[in-house]
């Protein structure tokens, strides 16, 4: 059976998405990392700024969330052993264009807010940086990690859903081929 090399394939496809799933987990987990500083000892829009980071950080969470949700529904329909059956396909569709949809939208929301974090004056926390309060380094790497894990969980997601349907495809080539059923409904 030619499937045979392209299910390794949607296996390790199937392991990338997980793999985008774990680190956002993660960017989720450390994103209001120091930001509460603005929060705490900063002045209005410094403040204002934070309550948009936490907000943020909400859709983050809630994204990593539910992507590990799909990744347990992925396991439990076999996806890392068999070809996807009709089921399956349409599940990791629905899983692939809402993780692209959710890429998309955090990665716009992480230009804007990059966009606004550049151009926020810092300097009511002066005074706490000087007498050694608090540490500070003005830096855009959260913003720009955020932004390529966007780019390549948006990847994984459609390498996936690629690699799933060649293989439901192929599963259905062959099984005309030689007159037999192609697989089951899941």
């Amino acid at each position: 059976m030619r499937t045979a090399g392209w299910l390794k394939t949607q296996k390790a496809g199937l392991f990338l998405y997980i793999a985008g799933v774990a680190l956002l987990l993660v960017y989720a987990l450390g994103f209001l990392t120091n930001v509460y500083l603005f929060y705490a000892y900063g002045d209005n829009t410094l403040a204002d700024f934070y309550r948009v980071m936490q907000q943020m950080n909400n859709i983050l969470l809630w994204g990593a969330m539910s992507s590990c949700i799909f990744t347990v529904v992925l396991f439990a329909l076999e996806l890392h052993v068999h070809a996807a059956g009709v089921i399956t396909l349409v599940i990791v569709l629905l899983v692939s264009a809402l993780t692209a949809g959710f890429t998309v939208v955090v990665f716009s929301e992480l230009i804007r807010i990059k966009a606004w974090y550049t151009g926020l004056d810092f300097s009511s926390l002066d005074r706490y940086i000087e007498r050694g309060t608090i540490t500070y380094t003005f830096s855009t790497i959260t913003y720009d990690t955020g932004i390529v894990l966007c780019v390549v969980f948006f990847t994984t997601a459609l390498f996936l859903a690629g690699i799933v349907i060649r293989n439901a495809v192929t599963v259905v080539e062959e099984a005309g081929n030689t007159g037999e059923t192609p697989y089951e409904t899941i």
